[in-house]
């Protein structure tokens, strides 16, 4: 077995929910995550120019998916997702769905199912990247996005990703179309969107296999929020 192959058996996936509003303990993996994903991101923009109040964590919060890449609490790589309901018009208020021709927008409200899934803030830990591993970790998690888009009841996973990270690239090896740019926080971000009935598998067979490696033994949190029982009033 090479060190590689090792490595990618003893990578784990989970799916964490953006927040836990409810009173109750915190899987330590979810604060491992939101450490990692604030460094990660700080950084980023801290080096684009586009100042220190750029990060909202917010954003994180408002996750109806955390994809998360790890080894016990060491955090490999994440991916956020959001779920808008295309039928609400306060989706296409949001700075994440606003930027969209009309054309789009239009289209995302006849979806069936009516609900889109966003991705955001896409990173692998450096010391993983393709080279090192044999395989890409980012296309991998773009997979398992996409993997939530056909499992659940979703019509289409939209993004805005930074040009310079080259996400539209992968997306568009899923079936995905570019529809335009625009600058987001002083970058420069794409707009792409991938329907269920545009959806194809990734063209290297090793990534699919994969992401349905990676799928199968998933650990879904968002199952399981802590749920605490209502207080019975007298």
């Amino acid at each position: 077995m090479t060190e590689s192959s090792s490595f990618l058996e003893s990578l784990e996936c989970s799916l964490l929910p953006g927040s836990y509003p409810n009173s109750g303990p915190v899987p330590d993996l979810y604060n491992s995550t939101y450490n990692y994903w604030k460094k990660t991101w700080t950084a980023f923009f801290e080096k684009a120019g586009s100042g220190p109040n750029a990060l909202n964590v917010d954003n994180f919060m408002r996750s109806r998916y955390v994809i998360v890449l790890h080894r016990q609490l060491e955090i490999v790589g994440s991916l956020s997702c959001s779920v808008f309901n295309s039928h609400a018009e306060v989706s296409f208020d949001h700075p994440g769905v606003k930027p969209f021709p009309e054309l789009v927008q239009e289209m995302m409200k006849r979806l069936e199912p009516n609900a889109c899934i966003t991705g955001e803030y896409l990173s692998v830990n450096p010391d993983y990247r393709k080279s090192v591993v044999g395989i890409s970790l980012a296309d991998a998690m773009v997979g398992i996005l996409l993997q939530i888009m056909l499992n659940e009841s979703l019509g289409a996973m939209i993004a805005t990703p930074v040009r310079a990270a080259k996400v539209a690239d992968i997306t568009k090896c899923f079936g995905a179309a570019e529809v335009g740019s625009y600058l987001k926080i002083g970058v420069d971000c794409q707009m792409i969107y991938v329907t269920r009935e545009m959806y194809r598998p990734h063209p290297d067979k090793r990534v699919n296999e994969f992401v349905q490696e990676l799928w199968a033994r998933r650990r879904d949190f968002t199952k399981t929020e802590n749920q605490r029982p209502k207080l019975r009033v007298a």
